[in-house]
């Protein structure tokens, strides 16, 4: 939990292939000193619209990757990448674990 003693930390999920994300990141941040980003990365190697594809982003790799970022003591965990909005929001409210 954010204290007053440290910046808020904001961990993001971002997938492998993504070679811009952070730099963004950093820019969009800029001299902010209120918040910290941190990252951790998932397989993707490829987009396409079909299974093979769609299995990049199973929920155990995404909890994997999330429990990663959860050891960082990160006030929140994001998913950052538009691929991942591919599945529709009726998967992200779908309760299967």
């Amino acid at each position: 939990m954010t204290s007053s003693n440290r910046p808020t930390r904001i961990g993001m999920i971002v997938p492998s292939s993504n070679t811009c994300l952070e730099p963004q990141s950093y820019r969009i941040l800029g001299d902010r000193t209120d918040v910290t980003i941190h990252f951790t990365r998932i397989p993707v190697t490829r987009i396409a619209l079909d299974n093979s594809s769609d299995r990049q982003f199973d929920p155990a790799v995404m909890r994997e990757a999330a429990g990663l970022l959860a050891t960082a003591d990160v006030d929140v965990i994001a998913w950052n990448g538009t691929s991942g909005s591919w599945l529709g929001s009726g998967h992200d409210r779908d309760p299967r674990p």
